[in-house]
């Protein structure tokens, strides 16, 4: 939890501690619909990421959407999100996941965007969504 607020405070959207464990909450129990994934050592995670579930009628199957993915700043540069995109894509595909997207704001850094072109995903015209076929 301490990961996710973190992430809210740097992009300037801070949840209310309440409603950010009761969003949180179903997805740490198994809910069918997303999962939460910690980076780096499990007893002490220098990151996660979350991603939630969905169907892609054109590409006829699953899909996954990427709604968090967040590594401390006194550890990024050294790879660890990338290889979470990498790994991610591997396991998503060997389930049958059609495809990744993800929402990048245009005021998102120019790393954080070419981390994600080296991970495969491509932009839509205009809208900020970022995806990857499987």
């Amino acid at each position: 939890m301490a990961l996710v607020e973190r992430l809210h405070e740097e992009t300037g959207e801070p949840l209310d501690p309440v409603a950010r464990s009761a969003a949180i909450a179903p997805l740490l129990e198994g809910s069918p619909y997303g999962a939460v994934y910690l980076l780096g050592p499990r007893k002490a995670p220098v990151g996660y990421m979350v991603i939630s579930f969905g169907w892609d009628l054109a590409l006829g199957g699953p899909s996954t959407w990427i709604e968090d993915i967040y590594v401390r700043q006194n550890v990024r540069g050294r790879g660890i999100a990338s290889e979470a995109l990498t790994s991610l894509g591997r396991s998503l595909a060997q389930a049958g996941v059609k495809v990744i997207q993800t929402c990048i704001r245009a005021d998102t850094s120019a790393l954080v965007q070419q981390m994600f072109e080296r991970a495969g995903y491509v932009p839509r015209e205009d809208d900020g969504i970022w995806r990857r076929a499987l």
